[in-house]
């Protein structure tokens, strides 16, 4: 039985679809990546009788080689509490007491922030608390974001509180570029049968 021409017109359009579709999963990164972060912002995880103080002992944040590269960017933060720092949370020293950390003023919109001034691309990120007092403090809200300002990536509950560190896996980010391409391919393809037809 002859088939009619439309249905080798599908069948080549799904074909030409299905090696779109795979082109662009074996472009995205072979490990977990997250593409074009310019700034890391920290928010409290944690509110007890409307205080949320933010404390950082230290926050990595690593390359897809597993760089640490937070020291090349610039962290700032709300207030400075008695001596504390920003700087104190990439200087690359874990160290977990007061005041040689970061320790926001103020609870009132308190955050850290790491600008990296150019986009990077970054794997995980360990943020570690404070031995020495207050842990119930130790719980974060991380949000990525690209020169944009677009939110590109966010965690919430970071919970640092049982061992001092949380570490988060940027797990199954995809790359823009190939998603980008697929559904420019799926156009081409739509456009290709109108005209057919």
């Amino acid at each position: 039985m002859k088939k009619p021409a439309c249905f080798n017109t599908v069948i080549k359009d799904l074909t030409i679809a299905g090696v779109l579709i795979g082109a662009a999963v074996f472009a995205a990164p072979a490990s977990a990546t997250l593409i074009g972060v310019t700034d890391i912002k920290v928010t409290s995880g944690y509110s007890i009788l409307g205080q949320a103080f933010i404390q950082i002992s230290e926050i990595e944040v690593f390359n897809t080689s597993h760089v640490n590269i937070a020291n090349t960017g610039t962290a700032t933060g709300s207030g400075d509490w008695s001596g504390s720092s920003p700087n104190y949370a990439i200087d690359g020293i874990v160290n977990l007491s007061f005041p040689n950390m970061f320790h926001s003023s103020g609870t009132t919109g308190a955050f850290f922030n790491l600008n990296f001034g150019a986009p990077v691309n970054i794997s995980d990120v360990s943020i570690f608390g404070r031995a020495d007092c207050c842990s119930n403090r130790d719980i974060y809200n991380l949000s990525f974001f690209n020169a944009a300002g677009t939110l590109l990536y966010a965690v919430t509950g970071a919970n640092a509180t049982n061992g001092l560190t949380h570490s988060v896996t940027l797990v199954n980010v995809p790359e823009p570029a190939p998603l980008a391409l697929l559904g420019l391919g799926l156009l081409g393809l739509m456009g290709v049968r109108r005209r057919k037809q």
